[in-house]
């Protein structure tokens, strides 16, 4: 953190060849609290003249004390909750000031249903046994706890029309729980295929996907019967959303490589029409980590090789990136304030970024 005195300035460094000239300059542009914001490097040939000019751009963030296992944002009241070792930290999305901290054990993923204000938490109780806890964010109290015999529970989503919270579980038992939030009671558990189960709701339609990604396909849940109607073939998904208005399905896959002493995995995006499933793009990501889209749908957000990315699904080409230590496990968006903030657990902090 910079000195009062050198808050809001710029800082140039600067590096010479060996016969005086400059050969690159870099000018690095810092808030009024001291944040670097901005970083133009500016590179030289030996004679003097222009050879290159970049410019990085770097996120605010907001930094915790403890390790972030997941996050998730209420848009309707522009509050962020972040799940730590023992509570759900709410950050004021205005201020990004703490509001309070929700004692949960061992708490992880969370989702939000608008309509009636709750959230629904993973909670890890003893080493295998799992629940879903059920907290009214009116009081922030927990009012509920569902218990399911859950192995190993890893993604949920829900379907705010009907009220109804999916449940993916992982090991052991490879299947998608059905609880009816009126009554916080599981009603059905559908058997899926064994893989990573990321989730996703359409609600228009009240179908549910469900990746399978060691059978390489993802299966299309009716959510009046309970039922699995049909199954899109894609090598390896892991990830899953819909912009049921555009009839748009994005799954994201990977690919693993590896060789003696090194591996590592490539990111690959595909987008489905949702009424025939017919592949319509896809596109090579790198490495990249989560990805989450916009409410319009107009552009996607990624976190690539410590960059912050943002795509544009119709000409499929990267429309501007933003240089920072942002590599990620999770990214939300607030639609509302088109906001986007990613968690990066290991270094406990949440980068912002404006979409």
């Amino acid at each position: 953190m910079l000195s009062q005195e050198d808050r809001n300035k710029i800082q140039t460094l600067l590096k010479y060849y060996k016969h005086g000239v400059i050969k690159k300059k870099e000018e690095l542009h810092y808030d009024e609290y001291g944040n670097l914001k901005k970083k133009v490097e500016i590179k030289y040939h030996s004679n003097g003249e222009l050879k290159k000019k970049a410019e990085f751009s770097y996120p605010n963030t907001i930094v915790l004390e403890s390790q972030i296992s997941a996050i998730c944002i209420n848009p309707s009241t522009n509050l962020l909750y972040v799940s730590t070792v023992d509570s759900i930290v709410v950050i004021d999305g205005n201020t990004n000031k703490t509001l309070d901290k929700i004692k949960i054990k061992n708490p992880s993923r969370m989702i939000i249903n608008p309509k009636t204000n709750k959230m629904y938490v993973f909670s890890r109780l003893e080493r295998k046994s799992h629940a879903v806890v059920v907290i009214d964010l009116s009081s922030n109290k927990v009012i509920d706890t569902i218990f399911g015999d859950f192995k190993d529970p890893n993604h949920m989503v829900i379907n705010s029309s009907t009220n109804m919270l999916y449940v993916t579980d992982w090991y052991g038992s490879d299947s998608v729980s059905v609880i009816y939030c009126d009554t916080n009671s599981i009603i059905d558990r559908i058997q899926v295929e064994n893989g990573e189960h990321a989730i996703a709701v359409d609600e228009n339609r009240n179908l549910v996907y469900v990746t399978n990604a060691k059978n390489n396909k993802v299966s299309i849940i009716d959510g009046f019967t309970n039922k699995i109607i049909g199954e899109i073939d894609v090598k390896e998904p892991v990830d899953v959303f819909i912009n049921p208005d555009a009839n748009i399905l994005y799954i994201k896959s990977v690919k693993w490589w590896g060789c003696e002493g090194a591996c590592g995995v490539e990111t690959y995006l595909q987008m489905f029409d949702s009424n025939t499933y017919d592949l319509l793009k896809g596109r090579t990501l790198g490495f990249a980590s989560p990805v989450c889209v916009t409410s319009s749908f107009d552009c996607v957000y990624l976190t690539c090789e410590y960059t912050f990315q943002k795509l544009d699904p119709l000409t499929n080409e990267i429309e501007s990136v933003i240089w920072g230590t942002i590599l990620g496990d999770q990214m939300v968006v607030n639609h509302i304030t088109n906001k986007i903030y990613i968690a990066n657990r290991f270094l406990e902090k949440i980068h912002m970024v404006n979409g």
